[in-house]
């Protein structure tokens, strides 16, 4: 995924159905709590630029290397069971 202004680059998971995290964001490049997060160019099964949700909160700990955040989703999870991206093909 990216974040924010700066687009940095993190790997969004899931955490045993609570939230949803991200990872391993770079200390060099500003991310802020209400940024967005969307999916990234990196799947390319999977479109760039699909809204994610918002920074929650953002973690850096002492003598880390990385960042993380806490994502509010964009869209309230409970009750979702599938999720279908749809794809125009490429012309």
């Amino acid at each position: 995924v990216e974040v924010g202004a700066s687009r940095a680059r993190g790997l969004a998971v899931g955490e045993y159905g609570l939230a949803v995290r991200v990872r391993y964001l770079p200390l060099d490049q500003p991310v802020a709590t209400n940024d967005l997060v969307v999916s990234s160019n990196v799947n390319p099964a999977l479109p760039a630029g699909l809204l994610v949700g918002r920074v929650g909160t953002v973690e850096t700990p002492e003598g880390e290397f990385f960042r993380s955040t806490v994502v509010t989703p964009a869209v309230p999870l409970e009750g979702i069971r599938y999720v279908w991206v749809l794809r125009l093909p490429e012309r």
